[in-house]
């Protein structure tokens, strides 16, 4: 399977990059350090025509509106999962919330009359949050959750909770 995987290169990204070559999936990594960023135009561009060919595409690098941009510039085109943000239920507090309360607004919406199964992923603080809050998310919980809804489709949302690990 073809994947592509945006900020594969640190964090949950890089764990996911790894966790599918490891299974022999053909898996291409797009970040700033392998010549793409996301933030930039015809960069952005490139990773969506690339994308379309992909038959999973991991939504991952954060970079402002960009992955509620993917979201709309890939329906219909492959699977979709996107790192999304337990921030999104913090309203207004900056920018990085309300990024990523856009990302779950345009997820919801879209899923509805997407062909193609999305998943959005709900995160709370990972293990590499630098202030560890008493309970972080393994990358590997992630992982196990991923492979789980990758043979079984009937969600569209895993919301993790810090507070119920």
């Amino acid at each position: 399977m073809k994947i592509i995987v945006t900020g594969h290169t640190l964090g949950l990204g890089k764990s996911i990059y790894d966790h599918f070559i490891n299974l022999g999936h053909d898996v291409i990594g797009m970040s700033r350090s392998s010549g793409y960023d996301i933030s930039i135009d015809d960069q952005f561009q490139k990773i969506v025509e690339e994308s379309k060919t992909a038959e999973l595409f991991f939504n991952n690098a954060y970079a402002g509106t960009c992955q509620a941009k993917f979201l709309k510039s890939l329906f219909g085109f492959t699977t979709i999962i996107t790192s999304g943000s337990m921030a999104a239920d913090i309203f207004d507090l900056n920018q990085y919330c309300r990024d990523k309360m856009e990302i779950e607004r345009v997820h919801k919406r879209l899923i509805k009359t997407n062909p193609c199964p999305m998943l959005l992923l709900k995160l709370g603080f990972l293990e590499n949050y630098t202030d560890k809050p008493l309970r972080v998310i393994k990358y590997k919980e992630v992982l196990n959750y991923i492979d789980f809804w990758l043979t079984n489709r009937k969600v569209s949302l895993i919301e993790f909770d810090n507070n119920l690990l």
